[in-house]
């Protein structure tokens, strides 16, 4: 029997929400029945690539030039009509997504699907260019998956998506790789206390991951708590910005940037309160304009950590404020440094939601559920 071929398009693999969304599909996947590919556009190969590479997937490389999209069409027609793939699985909504899509359809691709990862803004030319595109694209579209309902919603709202071409698969983790724990090492090498109470946060450090709210909050926690270190777990175009903001107020012994990190997992575990302070952007020079849903948020929860988030995009549907977290209304130093305060004071309170937050994983966001709902997707349409 042949295997089915199905081809993921992922821009370029970093160390990313999607891109760690793909990898845990990719891992899962039932590898008797399909065949497994991805066509990463990017010239350069991301880090993650090699995780890939381990576990078997077929990899190749098109890079995309907005000045030549009908060349990159050509290009990318001619690989789907050499390796025959049945399904074309394409990793966000963007132009590119939209040429690939109507590429794989004229080279006789059986299944076309989309999953929507991310919330987009395009300015006025692009808006413009992507509506017509799109228009056509959702013709030949078999099925829009989105990571979240409230990112559903939102393409339905402004760009007309097919309401019954839509539905919700959430994103799912390897909760095996996250427990409880309270080790100390990550402390010893940063020459922190014991008794310091680390409050930690993981993302892209871009304008609306938002992590400047908790450089401005932490000062006010400072007044009530000096034992409390902010480490910062990622990388990105602010870094600077954010470093600079830090210098100026005097927090340079109390923030920590770490950069990008492969051990994720060990981290938390050391983390007392986890914050996910992503919010909807309103600056119109942002094309990523809100958080469509939250895999570090869920790797928090799943290590057993307080978390505390602001109600944006998708994460309304993973906490429950007072349940299994800390939803804040709206994005603020003061409203931020309050619930962290009330959360050092109240020991019990922070081991009662990081118990909940771990069940709610265990319940509804895991690995292996989320990949059975995508063998049922590809199943259902190719019969």
């Amino acid at each position: 029997m042949n295997k089915i071929r199905i081809i993921y398009i992922a821009p370029k693999l970093n160390r990313a929400g999607l891109q760690i969304h793909l990898l845990e599909l990719c891992k899962l996947i039932n590898r008797n029945k399909y065949e497994i590919w991805i066509c990463e556009l990017s010239k350069e190969k991301g880090i993650l690539r090699q995780e890939f590479e381990k576990i078997g997937v077929n990899l190749v490389n098109v890079s995309y030039n907005s000045m030549f999209p009908i060349f990159f069409a050509f290009k990318i027609f001619n690989f789907f009509k050499k390796t025959k793939p049945d399904v074309l699985h394409i990793q966000d909504i963007s132009i590119p997504g939209c040429i690939i899509a109507l590429a794989g359809k004229l080279a006789s691709v059986n299944c076309v699907i989309f999953t929507i990862h991310g919330i987009w803004r395009f300015e006025k030319v692009r808006r413009i260019y992507f509506k017509i595109l799109f228009k056509h694209t959702q013709k030949i579209t078999d099925k829009f998956i989105s990571v979240s309902e409230s990112c559903r919603k939102y393409y339905i709202q402004n760009f007309n998506l097919d309401m019954d071409k839509t539905m919700v698969i959430y994103n799912g983790i390897d909760i095996k790789k996250f427990h409880f724990s309270s080790e100390v090492k990550l402390r010893k090498r940063l020459n922190f206390e014991n008794t310091d109470k680390l409050i930690g946060s993981v993302g892209r450090l871009t304008r609306y991951k938002n992590h400047i709210l908790i450089i401005k909050a932490l000062p006010l926690i400072l007044n009530k708590f000096s034992n409390v270190k902010f480490i910062l777990i990622g990388n990105g175009e602010l870094r600077d910005e954010l470093e600079k903001n830090v210098d100026k107020m005097g927090l340079r012994s109390n923030v920590v940037f770490l950069g990008v990190r492969d051990d994720i997992p060990e981290l938390l575990r050391e983390i007392d309160i986890f914050i996910f302070p992503s919010i909807f952007v309103k600056d119109v020079n942002e094309r990523r304009i809100s958080e469509a849903f939250g895999i570090a948020l869920l790797e928090a929860m799943a290590s057993g950590k307080p978390v505390i988030a602001i109600n944006t995009g998708g994460i309304s549907e993973i906490i429950e404020n007072g349940k299994n977290g800390v939803l804040l209304s709206y994005s603020d130093p003061k409203l931020l440094a309050n619930a962290i305060i009330e959360l050092i004071k109240n020991r019990e309170k922070r081991i009662r939601l990081g118990i909940e937050a771990r069940k709610t994983v265990e319940s509804r966001f895991t690995n292996i559920s989320m990949v059975e709902k995508f063998e049922q997707v590809y199943n259902e349409l190719l019969n």
